[in-house]
């Protein structure tokens, strides 16, 4: 049987040491096959979970990335704009 301390699976680490343990435990005949499936099924939905929460997570971050560039360009458009307008002046004023 896995121990009956507290396992942390919070990283795919931790799942990976889980795993591993489960094996060892399966091969020494400490561990029932039928919980040893299971305990992977259940191992194998958790990281597919975390794979999943680190790409929504970046995802996340781009966008917020890519929602402030936008942000910004209108500044940037409205500066370059107004720099424009004040060359045209400048140039209409040196005429």
């Amino acid at each position: 049987m896995p121990p009956k301390g507290r396992i942390r699976l919070s990283n795919m680490r931790d799942v990976r040491r889980l795993i591993s343990r489960l094996i060892s435990q399966l091969l020494n005949d400490e561990l029932d096959p039928k919980t040893a499936l299971t305990a992977g099924q259940l191992c194998a939905l958790l990281l597919k979970t975390m794979d999943y929460t680190s790409i929504e997570d970046r995802l996340e971050m781009i966008e917020r990335s890519l929602e402030m560039k936008s942000q910004s360009t209108p500044i940037k458009s409205d500066v370059i704009s107004k720099i424009r307008e004040l060359k045209s002046l400048s140039d209409s004023v040196g005429q």
